[in-house]
């Protein structure tokens, strides 16, 4: 039986799973310490959104703030010893984490580790080019977790997006079904013409999904999403979202008609420089 001795490293891992995207960044998470044993906690309540959808982005979140805990637990030369969903009858408890033993950070932690705090939205248009390189490499990054990452790439395709994009801001925004804000979604007539400007001129537009669709994959598609978002960060390459379709149960299967990729999607955005 392996004994974990005190991690004072765990007081200093909820400042990084904070840093991590969430919707409107509203942080849906809360952190619960108990001994030597830290847990991820998701707040379906603190969601922008209703239902199914409110529930999925929100455990989305909480994987991006997990990476950011796992590698930051790395870069103070620990293991990251991790149980995911670890109680059936309470799936709002993400993750268990405690400090294992000693480990020495490689230099792709390290890498990660520092654009933590370099990762940023971008809300507006993107500009820049990404190499081809890039995108096989952030592709890579999701795959490790699980996740699929898929390029947008026609100009068919993309009008079709930026249409769902529009639809989906201006009906939600007449239903009232959720605030605007300036992260993952907004509802103002002004903001869905610039989200959609986004994804018509991107240099690159990305689905990310997963092949299932439970609490399970959303985790690791929040750690996928965290693992590229940084990657993409470390060479100076953000991320605007637009994810609004995806919310909403009429318009998520067109989203994933138009990638023409099987699996379910969970985050749409754009990658270039701000």
């Amino acid at each position: 039986m392996q004994t974990h001795h005190s991690a004072p490293e765990l007081d200093l891992l909820t400042l990084y799973g904070s840093r991590a995207p969430s919707p409107c960044n509203v942080r849906p998470w809360d952190f619960h310490r108990d001994g030597d044993e830290l847990e991820l906690v998701a707040d379906a309540g603190r969601a922008p959104a209703q239902g199914e959808a409110a529930l999925r982005e929100v455990i989305v979140s909480c994987g991006a703030a997990l990476l950011n805990m796992r590698i930051a637990l790395r870069h103070f030369g620990r293991r990251d010893d991790v149980q995911l969903l670890p109680d059936p009858r309470n799936p709002a408890i993400v993750a268990r984490i405690r400090a294992g033993r000693h480990a020495h950070e490689t230099p792709r932690d390290r890498e990660m580790f520092y654009a933590i705090d370099r990762r940023h939205t971008v809300h507006g248009s993107l500009g820049g080019t990404i190499t081809d390189r890039l995108v096989d490499e952030c592709r890579t990054e999701a795959q490790v977790y699980g996740a699929w990452l898929h390029p947008i790439t026609s100009v068919e395709d993309r009008e079709a997006i930026a249409d769902l994009v529009f639809e989906a801001h201006v009906g939600a925004a007449d239903a009232g079904d959720f605030p605007a804000c300036d992260d993952w979604h907004g509802t103002t007539l002004s903001e869905a013409a610039s989200v959609r400007r986004m994804v018509r001129q991107a240099p690159v537009l990305m689905l990310l999904g997963t092949y299932g669709d439970d609490a399970a994959h959303w985790v690791a598609a929040g750690e996928a999403l965290e693992a590229v978002l940084l990657h993409a960060a470390a060479h100076e390459t953000f991320a605007a979202f637009a994810n609004q379709p995806l919310r909403l149960p009429k318009l998520r299967p067109w989203v994933t008609a138009v990638a023409g990729h099987r699996g379910s999607p969970h985050v749409l955005f754009g990658l270039g420089s701000p």
